[in-house]
């Protein structure tokens, strides 16, 4: 469920059908782009008729579905039907915040409760369950949807959505994105809302994946491999790309990648499936296009900025649905030369680049939040061609194309400051076009010219490690994402 504040349109809606949001009424802030596809709570109200009720938002058409059953209404319960002079204010629920008021001593343990999920998550709600209790679930998950429940006079409401199921009835969830909370509201025959409690406490996780990607090279490739990020050895072909590059860039979740646009071939985004192996499919087309960008993403949204010819754009795309990449904001300075990109689940980082010349600036963004980067602080040697990798708490960046520096920096992401030195990479031919990733415990580096990439433990500091060598001529201008990088957790 998500919130916004002073948010309120007007509508010229008429029915008890969807709504069509005409604008922001006066003195107040209206839904935009970044929040397609969301859902909220909100209430409809005309003259003394209200109603409170939950939808998705559609940007594209600036629609704001219904429940079938709304949460209240001054309609003896029942969906009213406006005369299309109605504003429409996002608010929370009495529902909605049922989650905040529970505490952990409410519930009791139960040891034979499976609550780790890599897919899905069968529960069997306790014989003991009867109509007012509650189903509280933590989990790391923007939506829960619900399915094989069997037919019973009651039901279950799962993040908005109704289906059927009893006291002991087991049902499966699949977790998807951002952490929340959700209770699971049981209605009976007569439409009151009940609760039923689960006896037993834990959380939904979100299962990475430690495969990681690499496609493209200077040597124009349009090969896409594949590797293990925790165990060293060479990569091995996944598929092709529909057309070459090099100095491209890659944002993901834990099971689709969006291999973004390059140096040659044409400015088009693509995407695979991170657990199969096969050629990409087109994804979209970039706002701005452009090569020598640096990239970052949580496990719903991807971020790419900068670029060639000291661009200061960046822009943003939805990783579970294709379509072309809409604008997010300003770096704090336009920049190429492919800085580098990382981050966590809430914050990404760009480092570098050149800007007339070469920079020491690492900016931040709020990935969830559209808006301009902002200063975080400096890198210790000012240099371009960074790759970049990190796990939910440290970034390592690396690569000097203003000089050959081989040493690699460290950045913690939640706190504002400098960079410090975390140790060097080997002897390099040429100190260009990096990329980089990670899993949770290491980050591995790509570039230089040479057929092998590099690994070092975010705990230690120290040089990196041979990892293993990449089936292309060379690991420069190699782009690289993995199921398990920081943004993920």
């Amino acid at each position: 469920m998500e919130l916004r504040n002073i948010t309120r349109e007007t509508s010229t809606t008429t029915g008890t059908g969807t709504l069509t949001l005409a604008g922001a009424d006066t003195g107040f802030l209206a839904l935009g782009a970044a929040d397609d596809g969301l859902t909220f709570d909100f209430t409809i109200r005309e003259g003394d008729t209200r109603e409170v009720t939950q939808g998705v938002y559609t940007h594209s058409g600036r629609t704001l579905t219904r429940l079938t059953t709304p949460l209240a209404s001054t309609n003896a319960g029942a969906k009213v039907s406006f005369a299309g002079a109605e504003t429409v204010t996002i608010t929370i629920s009495a529902e909605s915040l049922v989650s905040i008021k529970l505490k952990a001593a409410d519930f009791t343990a139960e040891s034979n409760t499976v609550y780790a999920t890599d897919a899905a998550v069968e529960m069997t709600l306790p014989a003991t369950s009867a109509l007012g209790d509650v189903i509280f679930l933590h989990s790391i998950a923007e939506t829960i949807v619900k399915s094989n429940a069997s037919a019973s006079a009651q039901s279950v409401r799962i993040a908005g959505e109704q289906s059927p199921i009893s006291a002991a009835d087991s049902i499966n969830l699949y977790t998807c994105d951002a952490y929340s909370s959700w209770v699971l509201f049981c209605t009976v025959a007569d439409s009151e809302w009940d609760l039923f409690k689960l006896e037993g406490t834990g959380s939904l996780s979100v299962t990475l994946s430690n495969r990681g990607i690499m496609f493209g090279s200077s040597g124009d490739t349009d090969m896409i491999e594949y590797f293990d990020t925790t165990s060293e050895a060479d990569s091995v072909a996944f598929g092709d790309l529909t057309d070459t590059r090099y100095n491209a860039q890659a944002v993901g979740s834990t099971t689709r990648s969006v291999l973004l646009e390059g140096t040659s071939g044409t400015a088009t985004w693509e995407y695979i499936t991170l657990s199969s192996t096969g050629n990409s499919a087109d994804f979209g087309d970039p706002d701005v296009g452009n090569d020598d960008r640096a990239s970052m993403s949580s496990d719903t949204r991807g971020v790419e900025g900068c670029g060639n010819g000291n661009s200061d754009a960046i822009e943003y795309l939805t990783i579970a649905s294709t379509g072309d990449g809409t604008d997010f904001g300003n770096a704090t300075e336009g920049r190429d030369d492919a800085p580098g990109g990382a981050g966590s689940k809430t914050r990404g980082l760009m480092f570098g680049g050149h800007a007339g010349a070469y920079t020491k600036t690492i900016d931040y963004i709020s990935i969830s939040s559209i808006g301009d980067a902002i200063d975080f602080g400096d890198q210790l040697l000012a240099n371009g061609h960074r790759g970049a990798g990190s796990n939910d708490v440290k970034a390592i960046h690396f690569g000097d194309h203003n000089g050959g520096d081989p040493q690699m920096e460290l950045t913690i992401i939640a706190s504002l400051g400098d960079s410090t030195v975390f140790g060097d990479l080997p002897a390099m031919s040429n100190n260009l076009q990096h990329d980089g990733t990670a899993n949770e415990t290491r980050c591995l580096m790509f570039g230089w010219e040479l057929d092998q990439f590099d690994f070092c433990n975010f705990a230690s500091l120290g040089d990196s490690t041979t990892f293993g060598d990449c089936a292309a001529t060379h690991c420069a201008g190699v782009g690289a994402v993995s199921g398990a990088h920081g943004g993920l957790y």
